[in-house]
């Protein structure tokens, strides 16, 4: 949806552009709290004490400090979630015509929800997933069959993803790199269905994998795509 201002997104309500400008302009100086809920709107009161209790794990300085240190934190984290923002309504944008308000490319329905799951999953507001004894995996972010093609340079981490599934996207072997650079701790990885003539050589960062579907892709198994799935095994 073109949006008031002319860019492309979701109309934000009143409530959560309150929280968020509270939030950057330095409204958590009075909740961590409520800072981290504002982050991660899902989150239960438990896992909100999780979140501050791995804050004060990462803190290294006096105890008298680490409000300062926290509420530091949640600022760039919050900074961070509107980078990722504004980088996908600017994807968004390249499928439009700004001469044409009717206009969009093919594809444009598809970015569209990828834009939307991939903020929901910064967010963790996505599906958990759990094997079969039980333990926590991850986040799954599922873009499956939606024909994106590429995604934009997103420069941050989904350390939280456990699960990818990308089925049907339409990538290449260069194009995977940089989607696989985006969760180093996947567990578990299915990129079938694409364009992949080649073992991206990003997946040897994916150190954490458990599983790993390439079916249907028009792979070449060269002696360096060979190295690259015997990094997963050693």
């Amino acid at each position: 949806q073109r949006l008031a201002e002319g860019r492309v997104g979701y109309p934000v309500s009143g409530c959560l552009r309150r929280v968020f400008s509270w939030l950057l302009s330095g409204g958590a100086e009075y909740s961590s709290e409520l800072a981290i809920k504002a982050l991660y709107p899902g989150f239960s009161d438990a896992e909100v004490q999780a979140v501050l209790m791995q804050l004060r794990a990462e803190h290294t300085g006096a105890a008298w400090e680490f409000n300062a240190f926290a509420k530091a934190r949640l600022k760039s984290l919050a900074r961070e979630y509107r980078t990722l923002a504004n980088t996908l309504e600017d994807w968004l944008e390249e499928s439009l015509d700004p001469l044409d308000e009717e206009f969009e490319d093919s594809n444009f329905e598809a970015k569209r929800w990828a834009a939307l799951r991939i903020k929901l999953c910064w967010k963790r507001m996505g599906m958990r997933r759990y094997d079969d004894a039980g333990d926590f995996l991850g986040y799954e972010l599922d873009l499956s069959d939606l024909s994106i093609q590429s995604l934009p340079e997103l420069k941050i981490r989904f350390d939280h993803v456990g699960v990818f599934r990308g089925h049907n996207l339409g990538l290449t072997a260069g194009q995977a790199e940089h989607l696989l650079g985006l969760f180093p701790r996947v567990r578990r990885l299915e990129l079938d269905g694409n364009l992949l003539s080649s073992i991206p050589a990003a997946l040897g960062q994916c150190t954490q994998l458990e599983r790993l579907s390439l079916c249907n892709n028009p792979l070449a198994l060269d002696a360096a795509s060979i190295q690259h799935l015997n990094n997963l095994t050693s």
